[in-house]
């Protein structure tokens, strides 16, 4: 059984015979498990694939979608979810037609001024 430990000594990762761990801006501590089960089946190296799938299209768009999905409480996470429930294809493949950038508003895109410099340009916006 986890205990949440004291902020001010918090630290994630494996110590010794200990994992601590965070979740939502809260810190546990738990003993490492004694045997970890970890079965080849293909059921479940079909389910690593798509998660993998999901994760690397996240990270490919390098931050964008945290625009839009200002409004959800975990935009990563409600990305991901979205990319899981509706981009995902059968074969554990992403479909990039179907993966939506924004969920819910939008701030209108509204230019306050632009600067140029040699070979770079800054755009500014709200």
């Amino acid at each position: 059984m986890a205990k949440l430990i004291n902020q001010q000594i918090a630290w994630t990762g494996k110590l010794g015979g200990m994992v601590g761990y965070s979740v939502r801006g809260k810190h546990y501590l738990r003993s490492m498990p004694e045997k970890v089960r970890n079965p080849r089946t293909p059921a479940q190296i079909a389910a690593r694939k798509r998660f993998a799938a999901v994760s690397k299209f996240a990270h490919s768009t390098a931050g964008i979608h945290r625009a839009g999905y200002a409004s959800q409480q975990n935009p990563y996470g409600a990305y991901c979810s979205s990319l899981w429930h509706e981009a995902l294809t059968p074969d554990g493949e992403i479909d990039p037609r179907r993966a939506h950038l924004s969920r819910g508003p939008l701030k209108p895109f509204a230019p306050l001024g632009a600067a140029s410099g040699r070979g770079w340009t800054l755009l500014m916006w709200q």
